[in-house]
């Protein structure tokens, strides 16, 4: 007896194609990268402590897809009992920056930014006042005192400080990979620059940590927490991480 198996194929062929779509967009969700971490926990500084990066991966700042970029970052972060300490390391194939000058406009170029604040637990939300560090790869310091009481890139104002009396320490080194860069942040002068007054070491700060890599023209805009700008804005409060100063 000769049987049409053709219907039965038809509907084997379609169950087959319903099956693949929907596991298609389930592992599609599943497999989505996460959005960066909220929290890094930072330890004690000691022999190695920044030889460990505890943010390894940064991602574009316009958050992409959450995509890598292609000059990768990473930051080690510590703390001792009076400073924290920060020390980036970035591949670079073409190091780029002109500037010699404390508190010039190093974002126009190679440069990587910390954006700090005290965590008042006073406060729910975002901390609207914070200390923006940038440095560049020749060792060129940019230090800032932020209000943006609107928590986003069109009102914030900056009041600049002296960066031979900043009393942060700061480093940049070129390295056959590209370039690494450390910056120590004392307690005491982050408490003084926000107009905060000076207590205990603190336990936690807010903060978000940023790089500009140029090639020529062109600007890649990467980050440990994305601020979903486009153009790129890093002043946007609202998505700054915790970094918990760990025992």
């Amino acid at each position: 007896m000769n049987v049409d198996h053709r219907p039965c194929l038809t509907i084997s062929a379609l169950l087959l194609l319903v099956m693949c779509v929907w596991m298609s967009s389930s592992f599609g969700r599943t497999l989505a990268p996460p959005p960066a971490a909220k929290l890094v926990l930072a330890p004690a500084c000691s022999d190695g402590a920044l030889m460990r990066p505890q943010v390894s991966r940064f991602i574009l700042d316009d958050g992409s897809a959450f995509a890598p970029a292609a000059g990768q970052t990473n930051v080690s972060v510590c703390h001792t009992q009076e400073s924290v300490r920060f020390k980036f390391n970035m591949t670079d194939v073409s190091i780029e920056s002109p500037y010699e000058t404390c508190n010039e406009p190093l974002y126009k170029a190679d440069a990587v930014e910390a954006f700090v604040a005290l965590d008042d637990p006073a406060t729910s939300g975002p901390p609207f006042h914070y200390l923006e560090m940038e440095i560049s790869p020749h060792g060129v310091l940019f230090v800032s005192s932020i209000d943006n009481s609107a928590g986003n890139c069109t009102k914030f104002s900056g009041s600049q400080h002296t960066c031979a009396t900043s009393n942060i320490t700061h480093t940049a080194t070129i390295e056959p990979w590209g370039w690494s860069a450390t910056l120590e942040l004392p307690f005491d002068t982050l408490a003084r620059f926000l107009n905060a007054p000076a207590g205990a070491k603190p336990t936690s700060l807010y903060a978000n940590l940023f790089r500009i890599d140029a090639v020529g023209t062109q600007r890649t805009y990467s980050c440990w927490r994305p601020t979903f700008q486009s153009p790129a804005c890093f002043h946007v409060p609202r998505d700054f991480g915790r970094i918990e100063l760990s025992n």
